[in-house]
């Protein structure tokens, strides 16, 4: 699996919240337009129906997604 930050927004008040969308590619994922994505202990959100690409190959297949995180008011994140 291949994550890259795809957006990025940071509050600028108190009050707003911080976003991030990430682009993801993997050769396998098991998701759908509602799914729920737990990746290094932050919850996400599919954003978008994946896009499987069948690829010229089986080692070429692969499926494409965006995540944003599910910001909560008052939650720090680490790392």
């Amino acid at each position: 699996m291949t994550t890259a930050v795809d957006r990025s927004q940071t509050a600028d008040v108190q009050g707003q919240l911080d976003m991030d969308i990430m682009r993801v590619i993997a050769r396998n994922a098991p998701v759908g337009p509602w799914a729920r994505v737990v990746m290094n202990g932050i919850e996400y959100d599919v954003t978008a129906p994946p896009r499987h690409s069948p690829g010229v190959s089986k080692a070429s297949r692969h499926t494409e997604f965006t995540i944003r995180d599910r910001s909560s008011l008052g939650a720090k994140k680490t790392g």
